[in-house]
């Protein structure tokens, strides 16, 4: 009998097949909201978002991962799929979903390379602005699929990117916003920019684009995108 590939391994799936194998399955890595607070406490830190969140830690050899979903998005993606249905109601907890499994991702390719993880602000910024670019490529691909053969509209897709980016860009413009959302506002600005010229690339060059965007640090993604702009004008 055939058994549909969860969302979340999908998504890890699709990441793997971009970039690189983990090697692990991340579904064994979810926590429950007991082990969330016992995490968020230990590390000093309140929850940053009560729908979603990534925890990392190294010990050793070891990269230790904790990911935290609410019952109430998980409810709202399993009553909704994204992958049969795209829409208001559940675009903002695939968005949140796609994320968390990104950084997780993410980090372990990281941390293959020797890169531990830290709370500094350019790892931190690394992380955001590498999940904004590719929940843009795979809210995409999950619209390309669900449309079939034609092109998505402009309308569409403004409103497509309208969730993906501005949204958090808007949040992030408050002169008494969060750190947390001066962080979305200037990944997400960078991602936009980015994505609107991955849009105008053959798949081939775009793929090959992306591999070798993810290899970057932060302040040589930020640098590749204003170059790549200034170029461009």
């Amino acid at each position: 009998m055939h058994t549909q590939t969860s969302l979340f391994r999908e998504i890890q799936l699709l990441l793997e097949r971009t970039y690189s194998a983990v090697g692990l399955n991340l579904e064994e890595c979810i926590i429950g909201p007991t082990r969330c607070k016992e995490l968020s406490r230990a590390a000093g830190k309140p929850v940053l978002s009560p729908h979603a969140r990534t925890f990392l830690r190294c010990s050793g050899s070891c990269l230790h991962v904790g990911i935290f979903f609410s019952d109430t998005l998980i409810q709202k993606l399993e009553n909704s799929d994204p992958r049969q249905s795209l829409h208001k109601g559940n675009i903002r907890e695939l968005l949140a979903f796609i994320e968390e499994i990104n950084h997780a991702v993410h980090a372990a390719l990281l941390f293959q390379q020797g890169i531990i993880p830290k709370t500094d602000e350019d790892y931190i910024l690394n992380l955001e602005l590498q999940a904004a670019v590719d929940s843009y490529l795979i809210v995409i691909l999950f619209a390309n699929k669900l449309i079939g053969n034609r092109e998505l509209s402009k309308t569409e897709k403004d409103w497509l990117r309208y969730e993906c980016f501005r949204f958090w860009i808007r949040q992030g413009q408050d002169q008494n916003s969060s750190q947390t959302n001066r962080r979305y506002f200037e990944t997400n600005i960078l991602a936009a920019i980015y994505t609107n010229w991955l849009d105008t690339l053959r798949p081939s060059d775009r793929l090959a684009e992306i591999r070798a965007f993810q290899k970057k640090n932060y302040r040589e993604k930020k640098q590749h995108i204003l170059e790549m702009t200034n170029t461009h004008h």
